[in-house]
């Protein structure tokens, strides 16, 4: 699972207080794939990726995913839980994420994920199950479902440059980009079985992808150009 980035640390999910196959890239990139748990931790990342647990906290929920949305506050991604996405403060402190219209349904591990795209203020949910992605509004509490050919089976999402969506897409071993509309501006290999998980760096010069597959795990990261 991708990890999101927070005043210089990183935060992970834990299940029962382990972690596996972490990846830091650099200072501001992490990743970890594939954790379910009811616990988060902020790790410090040194110039020689060892990690530091700076602070734990305790949900009443399952994770799956988890981004930023203010500078105190994570938006989390659930399972077995009937609020898909819920939010929850450096402190500890549970809520709901306001002005946006969440769709109202319990998945199971491992069949959504989520971020927050601050830029446009919008809440992406990847929908495994129904091949299909939510864009929500905070703003205006529009809820937009986007679905297309090119998205089968999508995974990881994180928010990419201009304020566009980068989802994994399983099924077809590709990521795809969406517009902050969502609709589909491109559609990209990454060369690995069943990529699961994306991040973009902050300066937006970089995104690295990972997947998780039996006999052939990787992770790549590629440089991002602007056309």
């Amino acid at each position: 699972m991708v990890t999101s980035i927070f005043r210089d640390t990183c935060i992970f999910i834990f299940l029962n207080l382990m972690f596996v196959r972490s990846h830091c890239i650099h200072d501001n990139m992490c990743n970890l794939p594939y954790i379910y748990s009811d616990e988060i931790a902020l790790l410090k990342v040194a110039s020689d990726s060892t990690l530091t647990v700076v602070k734990t906290v305790s949900t009443s929920f399952r994770c799956f995913s988890i981004s930023l949305l203010d500078t105190d506050t994570f938006l989390v991604g659930t399972w077995n839980h009937p609020k898909p996405v819920r939010t929850i403060t450096i402190r500890g402190t549970e809520g709901e994420l306001s002005n946006a219209s969440v769709p109202n349904k319990t998945y199971g591990p491992d069949k959504s994920t989520c971020t927050y795209i601050p830029s446009t203020k919008t809440m992406v949910l990847a929908d495994r199950e129904d091949n299909s992605v939510y864009m929500c509004s905070t703003e205006t509490s529009e809820c937009r479902k986007v679905t297309d050919d090119r998205i089968r089976l999508p995974h990881g999402v994180c928010g990419g440059p201009g304020g566009t969506a980068i989802v994994c897409c399983n099924e077809s071993d590709t990521i795809v980009q969406l517009s902050p509309q969502g609709c589909v501006m491109m559609e990209q290999s990454v060369g690995m079985l069943a990529p699961r998980a994306v991040s973009v760096s902050r300066d937006g010069s970089h995104m690295v992808v990972s997947n998780v597959h039996k006999d052939n795990t990787k992770i790549k990261l590629f440089r991002l150009v602007c056309s």
